[in-house]
């Protein structure tokens, strides 16, 4: 029996707009980042500009500058 997924998107957009993706592609990307996955899976993903992607980097990889993607097992 194939397991059901459920994908229930809440984008959430800091001071980002232009260039942003519309609901239907993250959806598309969603499904294929957990494709094959059994159990209960959490995912976010959040928009964020320049300023607060490099006060996240310093935070949690203590690097000072920008980065494209901060990912959390």
């Amino acid at each position: 029996m194939e397991a059901l997924m459920q994908v229930d998107l809440a984008i959430q957009s800091a001071s980002c707009s232009d260039g942003v993706p519309d609901k239907a592609c993250f959806e598309q990307w969603v499904r294929s980042a957990l494709d094959g996955r059994t159990g209960d899976v959490s995912l976010a993903i959040r928009i964020i500009d320049e300023e607060e992607m490099q006060r996240f980097n310093a935070q949690f990889r203590q690097k000072d500058y920008p980065t494209n993607v901060l990912s959390f097992p």
